[in-house]
């Protein structure tokens, strides 16, 4: 199977980089100024060239908001689409790429395996089972649209319950969960339900991060994050009196204001490790801590060690986000890097007390300046993106109820910012 992805943004860019350009043929957007730009050497094309070029392809829709929209054109020109209708595709997506290999280590290679739901878990899915030699089929779900069967039925192998008779299932991967499929849940077949796969913690486990638990323990440490009111003075202030410090993303571009220096470094975002790949390597600091989003960087160069891991069925409106006992084995996704990597390894290292600096959590796409210096980010890779200040503010609740729970003092050294979640301190007294 072929794709085209509608949306050439940060949601689309990460699925062509999840798929890889071998599958995915062209991006449709209706931006002027894409018009004859590319991304990996695949082209940004019109709707209308699609339907001159490429109407054997299946489109996946990955612009945020407008899934009903524009598929509502395409079913009025009986074109199959299927959409990216939830912002936590790609983190589940890459958690499937990272834990395959370790769920099919437990199977008998001359099983047969079951995707139930076509989707685009279950589309990525079949990517992967065929990369590793894996017989597999799909039993369909019955919303489906007439014409969107009708291509699954064309290009890809389809079983139902006759079909299945006599074939030794070994697993069954659940794409799209449907309690009316018993017939799929037999006790001698292995079940996977592709939400639930951070459970597996044996495919994130990390021994190599075993030796930073407790490493700082009783100690304080400062969390720099690259908000508009972050000072060079203050950071000075850091280097002079000896602060353990954690930063990350476009840190450096501080680099040629201030001698500072963080001791640890931490990036989970898949465009940050995109546009600035050369400067983290280049960067001189203790450690660097790149999420598994870098799988596509040189090894020998920066390992991805960091396992973030979203919760898809606990975290909603309602709850807050997981927060990790166990950083060696995965950190949860909190709707930050701080919260995803700096905030969970910080307990980890055994810290008891933490202050954050430059967490103004005021980002708006309407603001000019987002960061501490303009140009942070490299438009040719992703513009700058409003903070979705609900998930972030309950990722820092959830924080300051794990370490009020642990006896870990964490406070907010930012110099004003709308953070008051937590206990707010001033930066200066504290030397």
């Amino acid at each position: 199977m072929k794709y085209v992805i509608w949306g050439c943004g940060k949601r689309g860019k990460g699925l062509a980089i999840l798929l890889g350009k071998d599958l995915v043929t062209a991006f449709i957007d209706s931006n002027a100024e894409l018009k004859g730009a590319s991304f990996l050497d695949i082209p940004v094309i019109e709707y209308s060239d699609y339907l001159c070029q490429n109407m054997h392809e299946l489109i996946i829709i990955a612009v945020k908001g407008h899934e009903k929209s524009i598929g509502e054109r395409l079913n009025k020109d009986n074109i199959p689409w299927i959409a990216m209708d939830t912002v936590e595709y790609i983190s589940i997506l890459n958690q499937l790429r990272l834990g395959i290999e370790k769920i099919l280590e437990k199977d008998d290679p001359d099983g047969e395996d079951i995707i139930y739901g076509y989707n685009v878990y279950g589309a990525y899915l079949y990517e992967l089972l065929k990369l590793h030699n894996r017989k597999c089929s799909f039993v369909l779900q019955d919303d489906l649209s007439d014409y969107l069967r009708e291509l699954i039925e064309k290009e890809l192998p389809v079983n139902n319950n006759d079909g299945l008779k006599g074939k030794k299932v070994e697993r069954v991967f659940w794409a799209t969960p449907d309690t009316e499929k018993d017939w799929l849940k037999q006790d001698c077949v292995k079940q996977t339900n592709i939400y639930e796969i951070y459970k597996e913690f044996d495919i994130f486990y990390n021994p190599e991060l075993v030796r930073f638990h407790n490493i700082h323990k009783g100690k304080r440490c400062f969390i720099i994050a690259n908000g508009p009111s972050l000072r060079m003075d203050d950071l000075d202030t850091l280097k002079q009196h000896g602060e353990i410090c954690m930063a990350v993303n476009g840190i450096f571009k501080a680099f040629d204001m201030t001698e500072w220096r963080p001791d640890y470094y931490f990036i989970c975002d898949l465009f940050g490790l995109l546009q600035w790949k050369k400067d983290i390597l280049q960067m001189d600091v203790k450690e660097k801590f790149i999420s598994d989003t870098g799988w596509y960087l040189d090894e020998k160069e920066v390992a991805g060690n960091i396992h973030i891991v979203h919760d898809y069925m606990k975290y909603c409106d309602t709850e807050l986000p997981k927060f990790s006992d166990d950083f060696s084995k995965c950190a949860y996704w909190g709707g930050s890097v701080i919260y995803d990597g700096p905030l969970q390894m910080a307990v980890y290292m055994g810290f008891r007390e933490i202050y954050m600096l430059g967490a103004d959590c005021t980002v708006e796409t309407s603001r000019k300046k987002q960061h501490f210096v303009e140009n942070y980010e490299d438009d040719k890779f992703s513009k700058s993106f409003g903070l979705n200040t609900q998930q972030l503010f309950k990722g820092y609740e959830a924080a300051r109820k794990y370490c009020e729970q642990h006896g870990i003092r964490l406070c907010n050294a930012t110099r004003g910012g709308a953070l008051e979640v937590l206990e707010r301190v001033s930066f200066d007294s504290l030397f």
